[in-house]
Formats: structure tokens, C-alpha cells, sequence
């Protein structure tokens, strides 16, 4: 029967800015289906707190992509270039910024729906739709109970072998018998990503801060907090056991009010049937004496004093078939060469690179300055390309207009690629409910076109005209679309 089995890294983890390299070797004793094998970066996100005399809390915690950006990234971002490759059969792919392409493929290629229902198994999370939170794999919060949430010191990005080769995507089945070993390598962007605190008070709704708490009259030690407001489900809750809240109250029969906000850990939740919360701590947070009432609480997240995130090591997930020999004798895929060069902010901007004589299709990127996963330049109003002279269409194609998207349709057709989604959005973490057609803040900007196949290396000529007394052409990445066929 057919199994799964998992291999460590050959490097040890953990993985830093200096040591971000990650291989594997698939061994030569079977048939694997690549397409249903991924990788798995384990990563722990530790945090130091402003003061523990309260107790220990649990905070909810994730990554953000190079502080600067809150994009909601595919993990395939996480690999910078990747190289696989057989002992028999030599090279498969190595690609140049894998991170770039898998990205851009993943904003034509998922439609909205798709990209908001996978939010939560990516490195960066999009916002829940009912109540505007995120939660990252880093963390097991349970919202109702007295079992106290958890913080995951192994928890896995999965990194699907398909979404950065499209030899894994086609290879359903690869004998490693024929082929020989199977090396895998892979360049990590362990250091484009920071963490980030989650559920913070600024983001919750104004009735959960406010005066929505039933009063406090009897007397001892105030240690639970019953909401006035109701839920209809779970989700709607930003509360979870184990959550470290500062709570401010003031009251009346000479109660003296909390006037700095004293810290408190949950130490369990229960729904009412009547959708209210009864939330109680695992210390007591305030007094009241004989005759008095907490008639105001407010309670908000508290702050951490600072977190770290640490990849600390590597594994393969394969899924090994259970047969003997392969039925296939060819593996038909597809790859890409990568060009980078500077366009040193030209308005009128002139380059000639040289194709691969068997390229169907080009793909033009303009990396972001502040993060080079983005392709976004607005300074763009026309474009051309020639083909050993050959122009291939007979005017200037306008950026964005119909005719500049007919030649995106050709080359995701070209490259077998479902075109779904046409909002060009990378969407961001902070704002998961954007309808707009076209969100600059997050916009994606390419350029795209076939090119027909010959019998020797092509010239490829490429016009960018821009708007005057602007920035220009600055970085540009030429990806070149390259059929394969893998025999053994």
C-alpha cells in the first residue's frame, strides 16, 4: 500500500540569514508521486513578556513579510531558489527566484475565493472575515474551557514540491530505480520575514472594551468578568484561555478604581446559553469590599516586550507509491531561466536579452524596493517586444488595457497555467475584505507574451515607455518559459 515518509535535512537547522541552505536526498528504492510530496520548515516563534508576576500568557503570534509589507504570501515565498536534480539523469530545474515566479503564478492563478479559504495554512494569514482576526499555525488557541492554549515549537509551513517545480507537479510517479537519487536544494528567505502579535486590543470591536461587562457586587476578590454582549459563535470571540488581558475598572461605594491596568491571565471560558462569556483568571485582578460595585471594566490585549522567530530545521514529506516500477517512461514539465538586471529608472526603457531557442513564452517582473517578492512598478503606461526583429504586435500595447491582458490569457495558456483571477491583488494581511477592482497598495504589475519556438537562440528586444519625470525602470526580472521533456 501506499505510504508517506519523511526524511530530515541534510543541514542542521536552525536556519539564519548566513546559513539558509536546506537539501535532501531522495533515496533510489522506489516509485514517489511528487506531486502529493512537500516540504516542511518548522518554525517557532518565542516570546519575552513585559512582566510574568501575573502569570504566563499565551499570545497570539505570526509572521509578517519584511515588516514593511503586510502581504498575504503563498509559502513557496519562503524559497528563494531551488535546484532538484537526479544522479542518473542530471539536471531537472534550478530556478532563479523561484519566489518571484511561484508568487506571481499564485496571484493569476488562485481566485479570490481560493486565496482567502488557503489563508490559513500560509506564512502570512489574511484577516477572518467574521471578526477581523488572525490566527497563525503557531499557536492552538482554544476559545471555551479551562484547557489552556499552546504554543507550537515545531509548527510546519508546508511547502508543496508542485508549486516549485512543475517536474513535481507532472512527476506522479518518479522511480528513483531509473532515475537514481533524487537531490533537492533549496535557498531559504528565512530573513524576509519578522514576528508579529496578533489580536491586539486596537483591532477588536468597540464592545468588547467598553462598559459591556454585568457588574460586580459581591463581595472578595474580583477574578471573573461576565460579557452584557452576546455571540452567536465562537468565532466572533477574541478571547481564548490562556490570554494575557489588562483590565481598568471603576465602581461605586468607595471602591477604589484599577487606575493602572492590572494584568490578568484567562484561565477558562465558558459560553452561557444564553451567548454571553463568563471568563474567569487565574489570579484576581481587584477587590471589593461590603457594599461595593464594579460598575465599569475595560480590558484590552496586553504587549510583549519583544519575540523571535527561529526555523529550526528541515524535513521532506514524500509519498512513496506502492509498485515496483513506474508506467511512464517520460515526464513531460516545463522550467524557467531567470535574467535580473537594473533598468536605472529609464523612462525610455531599451534592453535585448537572449532567449532559449526552445522558449514559448516570456514573463517580465518589476520587483518592489522595498520587498523584491512584489512585481509592481505604476509608472508604466506602454510596452512592446521583438522577436529577432520581428515585432509581435503591430502597435504599443497599453499597460492594463484590453489588449495588455489578451497577451497575459496567451501566456498563462501557453504555460499551462488556469487563469482565475484577473484583480492582480497580492492582498493584504490587514485587509482581507477589499472589494476593489484594483488595490494599489498590494497591486501586481507584468508584463507577459508567447513567443514561438526555433531551431537556435532567439533575440528578444523589449520597449518600456513610462510617464515623464517619473521614476522609471528600475529592477527587472525576465522569466523565460521553458518546455522539458524527462526520460529515463
Amino acid at each position: 500500500m501506499n505510504k508517506e515518509i519523511k526524511l530530515n535535512s541534510i543541514e542542521a537547522g536552525p536556519f539564519t540569514q548566513s546559513q539558509n541552505r536546506m537539501s535532501f536526498e531522495v533515496p533510489a528504492d522506489g516509485v514517489y508521486d511528487l506531486s502529493e510530496s512537500w516540504v516542511n520548515l518548522n518554525v517557532e516563534i518565542e516570546v519575552e513578556e513585559t512582566e510574568t508576576a501575573s502569570g504566563v500568557g499565551i499570545y497570539s503570534m505570526g509572521l509578517e513579510w519584511e515588516g514593511a509589507k503586510t502581504l498575504n504570501v503563498p509559502n513557496s515565498a519562503m524559497v528563494k531558489n531551488a535546484r532538484i536534480r537526479t544522479a542518473r539523469r542530471g539536471m531537472i530545474e534550478d530556478i532563479r527566484r523561484v519566489d518571484q515566479i511561484s508568487n506571481i503564478v499564485s496571484v493569476y492563478n488562485e481566485s479570490y475565493l481560493q486565496r482567502i479559504s488557503a489563508s490559513y495554512k500560509n506564512v502570512t494569514q489574511l484577516q477572518n472575515a467574521l471578526n477581523q482576526e488572525q490566527v497563525s499555525l503557531a499557536r492552538d488557541l482554544n476559545k471555551v474551557g479551562v484547557v489552556k492554549s499552546t504554543q507550537n515549537n515545531t509548527a510546519p509551513l508546508k511547502i508543496p514540491l508542485s508549486d516549485l517545480f512543475d517536474f513535481c507537479s507532472q512527476a506522479t510517479e518518479l522511480d528513483t530505480t531509473r532515475s537514481g537519487a533524487l537531490t533537492i536544494a533549496l535557498e531559504l528567505n528565512v530573513d524576509k520575514v519578522d514576528p508579529v502579535q496578533y489580536n491586539e486590543s486596537g483591532d477588536w470591536a468597540t464592545e468588547l472594551t467598553g462598559a459591556n461587562w454585568e457588574p460586580i457586587t459581591v463581595e472578595g476578590e474580583a477574578n471573573e468578568i461576565k460579557s452584557l454582549w452576546k455571540i452567536d459563535s465562537l468565532d466572533q470571540s477574541r478571547f481564548y484561555v490562556g490570554q494575557k488581558l489588562s483590565i481598568v475598572s471603576t465602581g461605586t461605594g468607595g471602591y477604589t478604581p484599577t487606575a493602572d491596568p492590572n494584568p490578568a491571565v484567562i484561565d477558562s471560558i465558558v459560553w452561557n446559553a444564553d451567548g454571553t462569556l463568563s471568563i474567569q483568571f487565574e489570579k484576581k485582578w481587584s477587590d471589593i469590599g461590603a457594599g461595593q460595585t464594579i460598575d465599569s471594566i475595560e480590558v484590552s490585549s496586553t504587549t510583549i516586550a519583544s519575540a523571535t522567530v527561529n526555523f529550526n530545521f528541515g524535513e521532506i514529506v514524500l509519498k512513496k507509491l506502492a509498485k515496483d516500477k513506474s508506467d511512464f517512461s517520460t515526464i513531460e514539465y516545463s522550467t524557467f531561466s531567470t535574467e535580473q538586471t537594473n533598468g536605472n529608472g529609464l523612462v525610455n526603457f531599451q534592453r535585448q536579452f537572449q532567449v532559449e531557442a526552445e522558449a514559448d513564452a516570456v514573463i517580465v517582473a518589476f520587483p518592489d524596493a522595498n520587498s523584491d517578492l512584489l512585481s509592481q512598478n505604476d509608472q508604466l503606461v506602454s510596452w512592446r517586444l521583438r522577436l529577432d526583429n520581428d515585432d509581435l504586435t503591430d502597435r504599443d500595447i497599453d499597460t492594463l488595457s484590453p489588449l495588455h491582458y489578451d497577451r497575459v490569457n496567451m501566456t498563462m495558456s501557453q504555460m499551462r497555467i488556469t487563469l482565475r483571477n484577473l484583480r492582480e491583488n497580492q492582498m493584504l494581511t490587514d485587509d482581507s475584505l477589499s472589494s476593489a477592482a484594483k488595490d494599489e497598495a498590494s497591486a501586481t504589475t507584468i508584463l507577459a507574451n508567447p513567443l514561438n519556438q526555433s531551431s537556435q537562440e532567439k533575440l528578444l528586444q523589449l520597449n518600456i515607455n513610462c510617464k515623464d519625470a517619473s521614476t522609471g525602470v528600475t529592477s527587472l526580472t525576465l522569466f523565460k518559459h521553458l518546455p522539458r521533456v524527462f526520460s529515463y
